[in-house]
């Protein structure tokens, strides 16, 4: 656990004697500037290997583990919350950082941080403020457990007995929180402090002579102050990286006769999840701008290689993997005159999850292994995952259309359950400005990333793999005893983005507002199980053999610009602009198969099958609606649109290829290729889009 402070500060001070005439006249500041930046990289691995030619021999368990497990933050910060709850959500988060604006050294939450960068701007506003957060962190994490080639595993026979077991495993548990943003009212902190100072040394020196002015607030009413002009920036870019893999080389021999038998398992369990909060206000113009990348790489397996020799109880090679994956962000932005708020949000998961007795379906030579087992023989492979990114932006007039105050500005950014503030300005109702109001925000799971090549979109690859010569002999004449190959990838994935823009015009200044939004998901997927026997073929019997490939999850995406112009008092024309555009696209190759078995003698009461399924379904809204308002008859315009773009790209194929079978007794055999539709009516794909331009002057949609 590495703990890092970057703390950037400006600060423009108020001449002593704060609230009096002379400070309210103090030469306003041209500029001030803070900036915080952090980059991370952390690599953690465990290895553990057995060399080649080595002998182990153990009367009970005999365990190969390695495994990484960086701070499982999620459930504490949980329970932090739970006993924090009756605190509005702004100040909840200041729980989370180590804000000097309000002289929190050691917040609540704390030490869930490992890193924390801050850029802060305090004190009297300049006219022109920038607070600006770069957060780079790249996590990598490695669990090894190999055992290497001609590896023998309890052949002395003196040193068996009924207890003893063989486990080789692996797991990578990564649990990662950023969080990033900014509160809107920051006048609470350092003016907060001067304001409450002076106010009570005016009021004790009225106590002393009557003629000392004893006006005035305390705290931030009176010393709420803005920028003219303000710029909010933060960018955040996280890699996140796991390989986790349990392997025994070729050529092992291995016996086992306890109840557990023989285990080979690896397991990445990856949580990574970034929150931004950034916002400003302005007296003439505001930017807000936030900018996300989230790309996580996992490759799991587990896997004896062929030439195995193994005698056990039973026998179980498994690789999973579970991912969470948030990518959220609001960012608020208000001005008198101009708001402009961008934000842009890119999630992206690269996972290869594959479970292997004997070698991988692109390996040659196979080598012949000879496996005999008095239990089950399962190889299973599955990948579950969460995939979400949420971009809203609300840009427009503050809802205090004050002459004069407003906020301080701030950028704050912070690393590993951290945060990033950017954001600037203050509100103001000057007079004579035109209503400007421009949101963008786009939303994207999956993209072309230049570190993997040959991935358009999120890879997601399940793989289970029966690859070897020789035989497997797992019978018992009854259903105990199935040779079971199993691939599921049961994964769900949204993206939403929001842009909202509402604005008006002061003093006889008309107004516009724009407002875009954009979701875009690109999932390739592949999801095999297969039984193959090499090139010299595979001598099979078992009580029964299931072949599965299931591919199961939703796709739901939702695109919304909303636009708000005038209303009925502003005195010029009055024009809204909102669209939106949801992109969903899902390539999946699912496929069972059986291949060059030289004979499969299944024995048993239970069925067996070679089945391919396919249940993935798209959930796709989108909706563009403009409304524009003003005292001047048959003017202005309101215009809407939304587009929904849809595709799915499919495979199943069920496959018994150079394959004897025979089925003995009652039991059924069968070879199933399914493209299942969950949707409504057998709906695979459901779709809305909905679009609105209202105005006194010209309304369009589409």
């Amino acid at each position: 656990s590495v703990k890092s402070v970057i703390e950037s500060m400006s600060t423009q001070h108020t001449p002593t004697g704060a609230g009096t005439t002379q400070a309210k006249s103090a030469k306003q500041q041209d500029i001030a500037a803070a900036v915080g930046v952090v980059v991370g990289p952390y690599n953690n691995s465990a290895i553990v290997t057995v060399s080649s030619g080595a002998k182990l021999d153990s009367g009970g368990a005999l365990e190969v583990h390695s495994e990484v497990k960086l701070p499982r933050l999620v459930s504490s910060a949980i329970e932090n919350m739970a006993e924090l709850k009756t605190f509005a959500s702004n100040k909840l988060y200041g729980m989370f950082t180590t804000n000097p604006q309000v002289g929190i050294d050691m917040p609540t939450l704390g030490p869930l941080m490992n890193s924390t960068a801050d850029s802060i701007i305090m004190g009297k506003a300049p006219k022109n403020t920038i607070a600006a957060s770069v957060n780079v962190v790249s996590n990598a994490a490695t669990a090894n457990a190999i055992i290497g080639d001609n590896v023998e595993i309890n052949q002395d026979s003196s040193y068996r007995s009924p207890e003893s077991t063989v486990s080789i495993t692996s797991q990578v548990s990564n649990f990662q929180l950023y969080m990033s943003g900014t509160d809107k009212d920051l006048g609470l902190g350092d003016k907060a402090k001067e304001a409450t100072a002076t106010w009570v040394a005016k009021k004790i020196g009225g106590m002393f002579n009557p003629t000392t002015d004893t006006t005035g607030t305390p705290a931030a009413e009176e010393t709420k102050d803005a920028s003219d002009n303000s710029i909010g920036a933060t960018i955040g870019v996280f890699f996140q990286d796991n390989d986790t893999r349990a392997v025994v080389g070729q050529n092992a021999k291995i016996w086992a006769a306890g109840d557990d038998g023989i285990f080979v398992e690896a397991k990445t369990h990856n949580t990574v999840a970034h929150v931004g909060l950034p916002a400003g206000e302005a007296k003439s113009v505001g930017f807000t701008g936030f900018f996300s990348v989230i790309e996580t790489n996992s490759n799991t397996l587990a896997q004896i290689r062929s030439g195995a020799i193994i005698e056990t109880s039973k026998l179980k090679v498994n690789a999973l993997d579970f991912t969470i994956q948030f990518n959220i962000c609001y960012n608020a932005i208000a001005s008198a005159g101009a708001a402009i708020g961008l934000t842009g949000l890119i999630n992206d998961s690269d996972r290869s999850t594959r479970a292997v007795r004997g070698e991988l379906t692109d390996i040659v030579p196979v080598l012949s292994s000879n496996i005999v087992s008095a239990g089950p023989v399962e190889v299973n492979a599955k990948n579950w995952g969460l995939i979400v990114s949420i971009a809203v932006t609300n840009a427009g007039k503050s809802k205090e259309d004050k002459k004069t105050g407003g906020t301080s500005t701030s950028g704050n950014t912070q690393v590993q359950n951290s945060s990033t503030q950017s954001g600037s300005g203050a509100q103001s109702g000057d007079q004579g400005k035109y209503g400007l109001g421009i949101s963008g925000s786009f939303a994207v799971v999956g993209y072309k990333s230049p570190r993997k090549p040959g991935y358009d979109g999120a890879g997601d690859l399940v793989q289970a793999i029966v690859n070897t010569a020789g035989t497997i002999n797992a019978n018992s004449g009854g259903s105990a005893n199935p040779v079971t190959v199993t691939a599921t990838n049961d994964t769900y994935i949204g993206a939403v983005a929001g842009g909202i823009a509402s604005t008006k015009g002061d003093d006889g200044k008309g107004s516009a507002g724009l407002a875009g939004a954009a979701a875009i998901i690109n999932i390739v997927g592949e999801t095999k199980a297969v039984v193959w026997g090499g090139s010299t073929g595979l001598t099979l019997t078992a009580d029964s053999l299931v072949v599965d490939a299931k591919r199961t999850g939703l796709i739901a995406s939702l695109a919304m610009g909303l636009a708000k112009s005038g209303d009925a008092t502003q005195a010029a024309a009055a024009y809204g602009i909102a669209g939106s555009v949801s992109i969903n696209t899902i390539t999946n190759n699912t496929e069972a198969s059986t291949k060059n078995i030289t004979l499969a003698t299944l024995t048993g009461t239970a069925d067996s099958r070679v089945k391919a399924r396919d249940e993935s379904i798209i959930v796709a809204a989108t909706g563009g609606i403009a409304y524009s308002k003003s005292a001047m008859p048959n003017s202005g315009a309101g215009i809407g649109a939304a587009v929904a773009i849809n595709k799915i790209d499919r495979s199943q194929k069920a496959i018994v290829e150079s394959t004897n079978i025979r089925q003995e007794g009652a039991a059924n055999f069968s070879v199933t290729a399914d493209a299942s539709n969950p949707g409504p009516a057998n709906a695979t794909i459901v779709a809305i889009a909905v679009s609105a331009g209202i105005s006194d002057g010209i309304g369009v949609s589409g």
